[in-house]
């Protein structure tokens, strides 16, 4: 059995990983386990128990019901039969890093003898779980063994339990733990809140009626998987992080739904979801919670494009329908942690904001916040613009195709000038093609190069593009936006959902994906789960990518504003 694990042992530091060591096989039936795992890229395990241990795959997009979506499943090593039951945090640093729900766990039988099926590379069997059933098949692609990480593809066979994908997708219907009933990021937070809890209170925590997971979050090991129990108690008394600098004050938070058919209740680090139930966006039937959901999933990937910058808000207190409310100051706003900058950035007007953690994005949530809006500076250097945005906003009649055509002309011109560029969806009706550079020109320096690279790009070929807003010049046109870089000017922030009908998400996208997207708002609070956890954050290298403008400026004509 040691040598079956061998792999498994030799990844891992049990001084350091909470991961389970051992097991016993079980008696009579098989079990198997479906652990949902976001590690540097979501993805879901897929476990068999056999000759005691779990054979193991990791499915990146995870099971399908439709017998037509052949997922594909890359063959690991063997686990220990314990795993089955393992969900909580894999530190830092390990292998796998990351946190770890049991999303699904059952028995299930071989159709056939499991052991060849499994040696010849084609494995039948039925599954009993709580979200999946009947007849599937894992088959090994090329036929060959012994591979280091064998491609399978994961496969559901056509019987009851089947589903179209195009009617239903179980991994997006039914994202949480069966056995927390909690989603990751919501896993994670109570594990953050419980280790909390534990270190303020240590003296306490050394008595013998300390908690299991108090226990452990005491010493310097990983926090435990928590119990339903212990979620419940840490939501109950979390402890709150202290402000860096001025914020606003936050009102006492008892217990709330933590999604609309969760009559049970709970707090996310102490802030209170009032009305969670109310319907955001009628079209879609939206409601608040939907959003405060959507903003815990996320908040790993659009928090690093928030802290550090001043943002401002787009607000719908009446849902899509009733008024907007655009707000660059705090006014009555009660958000825990919202930062107030310095007054001298703006000193005719109230302080400018800045959303720079988790509470302060959830709290802003459920302040009726929809969309994050950036300045294209950070608030340590507010003189200089560290980006430039080009926003590409389709006129009447422009072809999807055209904008396509269009991000990519912007996107030769930009190489030409000596400067990289990144694209994403803008959540609504376009493309923003945006191109990081280093933070030493001033802001009317960075406007005017802007400005004169979508000139250029109307004058060359006018016939696609105009360099001038209004209804009449953009007729069959696409108007590129460069008005987004001058001083206070603000873009929707990556991964900020889009206060239009659906709430669209203006996602971060790999040019090689430019031709698969259908629209601006081809990703929507709803199906963009499945985006991430296929491809992850494909701004990978945006935050090293610091780029002169000198050539630029050279290459398009531009001479330095004076101060």
């Amino acid at each position: 059995m040691k040598s079956a694990l061998q792999r498994y042992f030799g990844k891992r530091d049990f001084k350091i990983t909470s991961e389970p060591q051992g097991g016993k096989a079980s008696k009579g039936t098989l079990g198997f386990v479906v652990q949902k795992h976001a590690a540097s890229r979501l993805h879901y395990d897929f476990r068999l128990e056999l000759d005691g241990t779990l054979k193991s795959w990791a499915v990146p997009k995870g099971p399908s019901l439709d017998p037509a979506a052949k997922r594909m499943a890359v063959h690991v090593e063997d686990h220990p039969i314990d795993y089955g039951g393992f969900e909580g945090t894999i530190p830092k640093g390990q292998y796998g890093a990351g946190q770890v729900i049991v999303w699904d766990k059952g028995t299930w039988e071989p159709v056939g003898d499991a052991r060849a099926g499994y040696r010849a590379g084609k494995l039948k069997f039925r599954l009993n779980g709580k979200k999946l059933q009947g007849g599937w098949t894992l088959v090994r692609m090329h036929g060959r063994a012994g591979e280091r990480q064998e491609p399978w593809l994961l496969i559901k066979e056509k019987d009851d339990a089947a589903r179209p994908s195009a009617e239903y997708s179980v991994v997006d219907a039914e994202p949480k733990s069966v056995l927390s009933d909690m989603t990751i990021a919501e896993t994670a937070v109570a594990k953050a809140v419980v280790a909390k809890k534990a270190t303020a209170t240590k003296a306490a925590a050394r008595k013998a009626t300390r908690s299991p997971v108090v226990d452990k979050a005491c010493r310097a090991q990983p926090v435990a998987p928590a119990t339903a129990a212990d979620v419940a108690a840490a939501r109950a008394a979390p402890a709150r992080k202290k402000a860096a600098k001025k914020t606003v004050a936050t009102p006492a938070a008892p217990a709330v739904k933590r999604s609309a058919k969760d009559a049970g209740g709970a707090t996310i680090e102490g802030i209170r979801i009032s009305h969670p139930d109310r319907v955001v966006d009628t079209s879609t039937g939206i409601t608040k919670i939907d959003v405060v959901n959507y903003y815990l999933d996320v908040s790993r990937l659009i928090l690093p494009h928030l802290v550090k910058r001043p943002v401002s808000l787009v607000r719908a207190p009446a849902g899509l329908s009733g008024h907007l409310v655009f707000q660059r100051h705090a006014g009555g706003l009660r958000i825990p942690e919202l930062r107030e900058l310095d007054p001298s950035f703006s000193p005719d007007h109230e302080p400018m904001l800045e959303v720079d953690s988790f509470a302060a994005l959830i709290g802003a949530a459920q302040a009726n916040v929809i969309e994050f809006h950036t300045w294209n500076a950070t608030s340590r250097d507010p003189r200089h613009p560290d980006r430039i945005v080009f926003d590409l906003d389709p006129g009447a009649g422009v072809a999807w195709r055209a904008m396509q055509e269009g991000a990519e002309l912007m996107r030769s011109l930009l190489e030409q000038t000596g400067l990289a560029s990144f694209l994403k969806t803008s959540g609504g009706k376009g493309l923003h093609v945006v191109a990081p550079i280093a933070a030493k020109e001033d802001w009317d320096t960075v406007k005017a190069l802007a400005r004169r690279i979508v000139e250029h790009m109307a004058e060359t070929i006018p016939e696609r593009f105009v360099a001038k807003s209004g209804p009449k010049n953009r007729i069959g046109r696409i108007f590129v936006d460069y008005l987004r870089n001058g001083f206070g000017a603000t873009t929707a922030c990556a991964w900020s959902a889009r206060a239009r009908p659906g709430l669209g998400v203006s996602v971060p996208c790999e040019w090689a994906e430019l031709g698969a997207i259908t629209a601006g708002d081809h990703w929507t609070i709803r199906n963009v789960h499945e985006r991430i956890e296929e491809r992850g954050d494909a701004w990978r290298d945006y935050a090293k990518t610091r780029q002169s403008v000198a050539k630029a400026m050279k290459a398009i004509g531009v001479e330095r504003v004076p101060a």
